[in-house]
């Protein structure tokens, strides 16, 4: 099975408003699109390099442009939540961004997801609005929350 139909399974299982195949090969085919992934042995991975023989758990889709970035998708198996993959991704996605030199991120969320919320609240993610009736099936409002993104040290210093 290929990693995209191993997205989209989880997709099916995570959301009312789940990608196809198809969707999400047209997303990465734009290079501003990243895949993170992780695995159930806890391994990380960035845009399809992977080992091969690890069952993925998760992955992040985000879109970075010109310091700005978005996340446009997150999810763990439901068979392997509450194991710290939603941790390790974000991680792995703030990481990233630091490489990339983004000053920020935004993102939405239903705002019923209160596992979510939470979950980029740990992360430095603040409320900046709402978007009224943004979602279907069920209709609920969407939260738009963002962080700044502090450009590592270490990165500083090389410039």
């Amino acid at each position: 099975m290929s990693i995209i139909s191993e997205i989209a399974r989880i997709e099916e299982a995570c959301f009312t408003d789940a990608w196809s195949e198809s969707s999400l090969e047209d997303t990465f085919k734009h290079e501003h699109n990243h895949l993170l992934a992780v695995f159930d042995d806890g391994s990380t991975a960035d845009d399809f390099v992977f080992q091969g023989n690890e069952k993925l758990a998760g992955y992040l889709i985000f879109s970075e442009n010109s310091g700005e970035a978005e996340l446009l998708r997150i999810a763990v198996d439901p068979e392997m939540r509450r194991q710290g993959f939603g941790g390790k991704l974000m991680e792995h996605f703030i990481c990233s961004l630091e490489f990339m030199n983004s000053d920020k991120v935004t993102l939405e969320v239903r705002e019923g997801n209160e596992a979510a919320i939470n979950l980029y609240t740990i992360y430095g993610f603040e409320k900046i609005g709402v978007r009224k009736d943004y979602y279907f099936d069920p209709h609920e409002d969407a939260v738009i929350m963002q962080r700044p993104i502090a450009k590592n040290a270490d990165q500083l210093d090389l410039l």
